[in-house]
């Protein structure tokens, strides 16, 4: 009440002396000019932040540039003192050594050939550019080549001795893209012999052979159907050799000539029987095995992909077709098999305990085969 009383007493007195209007309109005023002050400080404050923001964009950025500067004038220095880019590649319009630098100063070619401490990290990046930007460049201004020499062509330096070979070469002004190309054009229509040559071999050893050192006595009348499946994964693995350009770098960087790989066409074949007879009887078997017991490859069929070439890899693994009778093989199988469907059912259960989120594949991956 007492606060009260002092209240209407001054306002009577501020009434009576200034006017209530009056206080009224200066008191408008007077919040007009807070208000109007306080947009002027937020307007300050705002650009000073925009400054602020702005100054640390500009020193990112200025840092970024010179950075990538940095890293681009050490590339250039380090080519300058392991490889220096010739004169006749200088002047070559489709080589561009200007963007040869820019292309092996970018952060992905600078770590991947480690900041070209060595000059044979120079010499790889060259080679990849030669090959990857270079040569199909170069290859349009050439006349007399068709789309598929052109293809074979670059197909062929992608094989890592043949491509090296070439910017070697190149880099000396010893050969020409032209040249070297109806090289490989030459070489490649060559082995075309060669490697029929390679599956006549294959297809006759395999005939004098009736595989008794191979598989276990009681699986000898399978003996047809091994030799089906080994000379068609022989074949292929031939022709993967062929693709991977595994034969024409060796006539072609001189390692071998024509005739001494004719001469050493057994051996060839012996190696290729190495890497797949024993994938070819394991699927063979196999076969045999699904025939029998359908169940089993209904079990496995009802797999992801990952699982199921967890299983064949492990089998495959364990298989020893000198050792393993059908019985036993299936015994295997069924164990892989068996042993497959607990983890899965291990990994649902722990998917499930964490609130049904899947992790995936039980078997976290495989190994890929032809089986």
């Amino acid at each position: 009440l007492a606060a009260s009383n002092e209240v209407y007493q001054r306002m009577k007195e501020a009434d009576e002396t200034i006017g209530l209007g009056a206080i009224y309109q200066d008191g408008n005023q007077l919040l007009a000019e807070k208000r109007a002050q306080e947009a002027e400080a937020n307007k300050q404050m705002w650009f000073t932040i925009g400054k602020i923001v702005s100054g640390v964009v500009a020193a990112t950025a200025a840092g970024l540039v010179g950075f990538i500067s940095l890293r681009h004038l050490k590339t250039k220095q380090r080519f300058a003192e392991y490889l220096p880019v010739p004169k006749h590649l200088q002047e070559d319009i489709h080589f561009q050594q200007k963007e040869f630098l820019k292309w092996a100063s970018n952060r992905k070619n600078y770590q991947r050939y480690h900041q070209y401490q060595t000059a044979k990290d120079c010499q790889r990046a060259f080679t990849q550019y030669v090959t990857s930007t270079y040569v199909p460049a170069k290859l349009s201004s050439i006349t007399g080549y068709s789309t598929t020499d052109n293809w074979v062509i670059q197909h062929g330096l992608m094989n890592p001795l043949i491509g090296s070979y070439f910017s070697n070469l190149l880099l000396k002004k010893k050969t020409t893209l032209k040249q070297f190309g109806q090289l490989i054009l030459t070489q490649h229509d060559t082995l075309k012999t060669y490697q029929a040559q390679l599956g006549r071999e294959v297809s006759e050893r395999l005939a004098d052979d009736d595989l008794s050192d191979d598989v276990l006595p009681e699986k000898l009348p399978l003996a047809d159907a091994y030799r089906a499946e080994i000379a068609k994964q022989a074949k292929e693995e031939i022709r993967r050799r062929s693709e991977q350009g595994r034969y024409l770098a060796q006539l072609v960087t001189e390692r071998a000539s024509y005739p001494e790989m004719v001469q050493a066409i057994p051996k060839e074949v012996s190696d290729v029987f190495a890497e797949v007879k024993t994938d070819a009887l394991f699927q063979v078997d196999l076969t045999q095995i699904y025939q029998k017991h359908p169940e089993l490859a209904h079990k496995l069929s009802s797999f992801d992909a990952s699982d199921r070439e967890a299983v064949l890899n492990n089998a495959r693994q364990e298989y020893d077709p000198q050792g393993m009778n059908m019985a036993l093989f299936f015994v295997m199988m069924n164990t892989h098999v068996s042993h497959q469907e607990q983890v899965i059912a291990d990994t649902q259960s722990s998917s499930n305990d964490f609130g049904g989120f899947s992790g995936g594949s039980s078997s976290g991956g495989g190994v890929s085969g032809s089986w």
